[in-house]
């Protein structure tokens, strides 16, 4: 997750993975999914750079209390996968990088979508 117009240290390292995988571009699709804490983006927006796909989702305006309450993530999580299924290619298999825990969900609901996929995951520890 992002702040609209503001790069972070995860926007970097997302960068770098996309950069690791140039090399595989023929053989693998890339798509970097960002979900985006600002009222400027009212929708979903998809680009094509380089071969890589870049779609950017929108955070609910109060993202926190959606994130906190299961309920509301859970449905929200819906939505985004009926916007991103237009993006991934039908039975492809995916390596599906969260960055925090909240994206777990939408994690498993894409690998549930597309069962050859895998999930990696690390956290962010910022004492």
């Amino acid at each position: 997750m992002t702040n609209y117009r503001a790069f972070s240290g995860v926007d970097r390292y997302m960068e770098m993975v996309v950069e690791a995988l140039r090399p595989y571009l023929g053989e693998y699709a890339v798509t970097r999914v960002s979900f985006v804490n600002g009222g400027n983006l009212l929708g979903c927006k998809a680009s094509i750079i380089e071969e890589v796909q870049y779609i950017s989702f929108p955070l609910p305006q109060m993202a926190e209390e959606v994130i906190r309450e299961r309920y509301w993530l859970r449905h929200y999580n819906t939505q985004v996968m009926h916007l991103l299924s237009p993006y991934i290619t039908s039975g492809a298999s995916l390596i599906i990088h969260t960055h925090t825990i909240n994206l777990i969900d939408l994690a498993l609901l894409l690998r549930q979508q597309y069962p050859c996929s895998r999930i990696i995951s690390h956290l962010h520890c910022i004492p």
